[in-house]
């Protein structure tokens, strides 16, 4: 008889979730638990993978550690700080394995709110929101979107993302190739080398990586991630297990690849409209997971970061728009921002009440009804170089503090013909979704080729 507080009936559960997600015809249900006892089976699964993690099955290279971040990631329940997390956790570092489960993020301490009192029909007068980020290189601007860094945040999605990436390559099983060729202790080192030219970024994100996946290695960097490398440039240098660095080269390459390609094409459209005072900005059409490293490397590009989420700010877009005709057909973009300008000035508790607003308009009429409501942005979409000239006049003579940003069908040819209309913000989806992954390769330095 185990106890159930005790750690075997703690690993058991996590097992039988496993089964329970990954194997779905098995229908292994868990019988309800008397206290102080488990069940036989239980016990069982309990045995079976204390044995596999302390030892008791072969183990090679690095496939123990990272199967074993695999079996947790994809048995990790939804809770919060659940008791079995907790001993699992305890349990994996007894077997020098890392693992930090996917829902430990700590919370934000939330700045404190201000009282927020009614906006008059005036750009002077907007407040300035103590949960946005001051736009210190433009004092007109008020608000600005968050804009993203390297911090824990990121490497808390990294993270999250390498788990996946080892799922995916090991499917709980072992790199089969490299363990029937490479000896278990042979050491290895290698040059991860550009192949061709770029603004690199990812090598922050590959350290976070090889932490996650508990290689141990010497990891040094030549180039800092935002920095121009010409093509054949040692970026990084490598050294550890060869088994372990042969598991991991593909992800490594992957990563630091696509931050580059995305960090190297926002580097070229910054870098056309240099002599205008319009900015580059990213959006939301990133890969599902990669948003803060896609974010991330844009920053590492010279570029500005839109919105994160839903979450981040107010965008009204001609969707909304028309599900709020639905309700009243008379409802027009400046009905629109006065119903969100209500909304916020009424929900006391809710945080989004301080974030930015801005709002999507197609035509010059619409954007004459809108200023006299100063958004704090108005996205001007799919406008030709011509109405964004006249767009921009309108904005100088009724509402000179609110931003436009001009949007829809930008490209590395039309770039500056934007730019020169005098807009401030040109928000680019290319800048993600099609950006060119930077040719990245792995040298292997064996004795005859070491320098």
């Amino acid at each position: 008889m185990v106890s159930c507080g005790s750690l075997p009936f703690l690993i058991a559960t996590a097992a039988l979730r496993l089964n329970r997600s990954q194997h779905q015809g098995l229908h292994i249900r868990r019988q309800q638990v008397k206290t102080g006892c488990l069940t036989v089976a239980e016990s069982l699964l309990c045995l079976l993978l204390r044995l596999f993690l302390s030892g008791g099955f072969p183990s090679h290279g690095p496939s123990k550690r990272l199967l074993a971040t695999s079996i947790l990631v994809r048995s990790t329940p939804s809770c919060n700080h659940s008791r079995w997390q907790k001993w699992c956790e305890i349990y994996l570092a007894s077997l020098h394995i890392d693992y930090t489960p996917s829902n430990t993020r700590s919370e934000k301490q939330k700045p404190p709110k201000t009282p927020r009192s009614a906006l008059p029909p005036t750009c002077h007068n907007r407040l300035q929101s103590p949960n946005t980020t001051t736009n210190t290189e433009d004092p007109t601007m008020s608000k600005e979107f968050t804009q993203i860094s390297w911090d824990a945040a990121t490497g808390f999605d990294c993270r999250q993302l390498v788990r996946l990436w080892v799922h995916e390559d090991l499917e709980r099983q072992h790199d089969w190739t490299t363990l029937a060729l490479v000896p278990p202790d042979e050491q290895g080192r290698a040059a991860i080398v550009n192949r061709e030219a770029g603004i690199l970024c990812g090598l922050r994100a590959a350290e976070v990586a090889l932490d996650e996946m508990n290689i141990t290695c010497a990891w040094q960097i030549a180039v800092q991630d935002g920095q121009h490398a010409a093509a054949g440039t040692e970026i990084a240098t490598i050294q550890g297990q060869a088994r372990e660095l042969l598991t991991a080269e593909r992800l490594l390459l992957n990563l630091i690849g696509r931050l580059s390609g995305i960090a190297t094409l926002t580097h070229q459209y910054v870098s056309l409209i240099s002599d205008t005072p319009a900015a580059i900005y990213d959006t939301r059409k990133t890969l599902p997971g990669w948003r803060r490293l896609e974010k991330y490397a844009v920053r590492c590009g010279g570029g500005k970061n839109h919105r994160s989420g839903l979450f981040d700010a107010i965008l009204i877009k001609d969707n909304h728009l028309d599900f709020a005709t639905v309700a009243n057909p008379d409802t027009t973009p400046a009905h629109a921002l006065q119903t969100v300008r209500h909304f916020l000035q009424q929900s006391e508790n809710n945080p989004s009440r301080e974030l930015v607003v801005e709002i999507e308009v197609d035509s010059l009429e619409q954007l004459r009804t809108v200023l006299p409501e100063c958004p704090d942005i108005v996205l001007l979409d799919n406008m030709d170089p011509g109405q964004l000239r006249e767009a921009v006049r309108l904005r100088d003579r009724a509402a000179p503090l609110v931003q436009l940003e001009a949007s829809g069908g930008i490209h590395l040819d039309t770039v500056i013909s934007v730019a020169q209309t005098g807009v401030d913000r040109i928000s680019v989806g290319a800048l993600t979704h099609s950006a060119h992954t930077l040719d990245v390769g792995l040298d292997w330095k064996f004795p005859s080729n070491a320098t």
